[in-house]
């Protein structure tokens, strides 16, 4: 097996803010709590972990969905991280 990716910790202001707009807008999975970090699941096998540290915001996080499910978009989440969102056209 190749290097991968597994998680990543990303600071937050507002944690239920936080899993409210990853779950509702982006559609990952709170996949519970283990303390002091609140697990959010990306794929099978990567998680961000967010945790109620505080932050600035300055953070990108960039995100790839199907042309069907989003259109290339930038947006700020409740803690002023700079989200990413594009398709890849295949073929």
């Amino acid at each position: 097996m190749g290097i991968e990716l597994d998680h990543i910790i990303l600071a937050v202001n507002d944690r239920a803010a936080s899993i409210d707009f990853c779950t509702g807008i982006l559609g990952l999975i709170h996949d519970g709590d283990r303390e002091p970090f609140s697990m959010l699941r990306v794929t099978s096998s990567f998680v961000i972990q967010i945790a109620p540290w505080g932050t600035t915001g300055g953070e990108h996080l960039a995100f790839a969905m199907s042309k069907a499910e989003f259109d290339a978009v930038y947006f700020f989440d409740p803690n002023k991280h700079l989200v990413e969102i594009r398709h890849y056209e295949l073929g």
